[in-house]
């Protein structure tokens, strides 16, 4: 029956019958898993993707009660997450489905990335799959998606006081609905540092990157802070290219001068390897480097 509903629904570029069908996506998806996932996965073919005009928020926002047919599409593939089956291919629409999100930070949610992080989550996965498998997703992700992995490297990053949306769970499919390790504080650290060599590896000579790695450095264990701070000691200056150079000085500094003002949230010889960092990116035009001056 499914095959039969969402048969041709492609056929229409202008996306008229995936959004006359986007508050049953969920439960077509549920029931056929795999016969959903190709559909979507036609759907998001080409340069303009019948699957894109989902994204009505524009139309939407000013109509009350009425919400943006993307969010029952992301509804279901947060259920199919729950599936070891299907939590792969779910993972890699959504991916697809954040490189062409017209609004990627727009504060109104669910957003296709953020759907990312809450499945890859850390301390609160909304997916039954193994860690492993989660890793290797991930890694699959670097490889198709790299602009889409990176975010969603740091999203996984844990954060204090950090809140987990509730999940969006199957209805009739008998799915695990938890992860199926333990999440204990030895399972988190080793998972972290599994992140932190990815986003290591990642990272190259992109100085606006390493500013983003700087911004959650002190949210890593100390051996990841380390590492850190290992790489970016052995950065050539001369390879960073402006502004991105002045962005991750700016950032060490802001950081440091935080951690002399607030000591003791960060060992005083981390502090000192940040400012000694700092100190071999300290941009050469004084505009730049007395921009907080401005008024």
């Amino acid at each position: 029956m499914v095959r039969d509903v969402i048969d041709g629904i492609n056929a229409d570029p202008a996306g008229r019958a995936w959004q006359s069908l986007a508050d049953v996506l969920p439960l077509l998806a549920e029931a056929s898993p795999q016969s959903f996932l190709r559909a979507v996965e036609g759907g998001l073919a080409g340069d303009d993707p019948a699957v894109a005009t989902l994204f009505m928020d524009g139309e939407t926002a000013s109509l009350p009660g009425v919400t943006s047919p993307r969010i029952h599409l992301l509804w279901a593939l947060m259920v199919l997450c729950w599936s070891e089956n299907d939590v792969s291919r779910a993972a890699m629409v959504l991916a697809r489905l954040a490189t062409i999100d017209p609004e990627p930070d727009a504060r109104n949610r669910p957003r296709p990335a953020g759907c990312l992080a809450d499945v890859f989550s850390l301390w609160s996965p909304h997916t039954s799959a193994t860690w492993a498998l989660r890793l290797a997703i991930v890694d699959r992700l670097r490889s198709r998606w790299p602009g889409v992995a990176w975010p969603l490297l740091l999203a996984m990053i844990p954060v204090r006081f950090a809140l987990s949306p509730p999940p969006r769970r199957p209805r009739w499919r008998d799915w695990p609905q938890h992860p199926p390790e333990e999440i204990t504080r030895d399972h988190l650290i080793a998972a972290i540092a599994e992140v932190v060599t990815r986003l290591l590896d990642d990272v190259g000579k992109d100085a606006d990157r390493w500013a983003d790695l700087v911004a959650h450095l002190e949210n890593l264990p100390d051996p990841d802070q380390d590492r850190v701070l290992a790489g970016l000691g052995a950065l050539d200056p001369d390879g960073l290219a402006e502004p991105g150079r002045t962005g991750l000085w700016r950032a060490l500094t802001d950081l440091g001068q935080t951690r002399r003002q607030h000591p003791g949230a960060m060992p005083n010889d981390l502090v000192g390897r940040m400012e000694t960092i700092a100190a071999r990116l300290v941009p050469s035009s004084p505009i730049d480097r007395h921009a907080d001056l401005r008024g």
